[in-house]
């Protein structure tokens, strides 16, 4: 899927769903700063945040509408590849990512290494790819998923690894 071209209209297709999504993200996970939302498209999450954070996505185009829209009011966004994030080890206290695993599944590898080892973090994953979740939580140490019927992910709430660095 181009998410360059679907970002003009990105918003007006999900935006329901991924705001029920972030709703209960938020509410399992509040935020704790530095922030870091892998594969924040047009910006819905970051929206929502009060306290500083990055959005990251491969798409400069939906980085381009989430600009336009002045959705990052606390922060800065940064194109990249969540399975090869430019950021250092352990850097992170919060980690979300809304619906992205299933097209990135090494993501979560880089998640686990930015994220602190007293960091928490809240991923989601599209029932329809469910079949992924127990390689996924395989790689997670006391991983907590929550099956909210309403929504199309389930959530996945973790730590950051023991032993990491600060």
């Amino acid at each position: 899927m181009s998410y360059d071209l679907l970002a003009r209209v990105y918003d007006r297709l999900y935006s329901q769903e991924q705001a029920a999504k972030i709703r209960v993200v938020l509410e399992l996970q509040p935020p704790l700063e530095p922030v870091l939302d892998v594969g924040c498209g047009t910006g819905l999450l970051l929206e929502r945040l009060l306290c500083y954070c990055v959005g990251l996505d491969l798409s400069l185009g939906m980085l381009k509408a989430a600009k336009a829209r002045g959705r990052v009011r606390h922060g800065d966004l940064v194109c990249g590849d969540a399975e090869q994030m430019p950021f250092r080890d352990s850097s992170l206290r919060t980690v979300y990512s809304v619906t992205v695993l299933h097209e990135a599944p090494l993501a979560l590898d880089e998640i686990l290494r930015v994220l602190k080892q007293e960091g928490r973090a809240a991923v989601t994953l599209l029932r329809k790819r469910i079949e992924l979740l127990p390689k996924l939580l395989e790689k997670l140490n006391g991983a907590e998923v929550y099956d909210e019927p309403d929504l199309k992910d389930v959530v996945i709430i973790f730590k950051g690894r023991e032993g990491g660095s600060e």
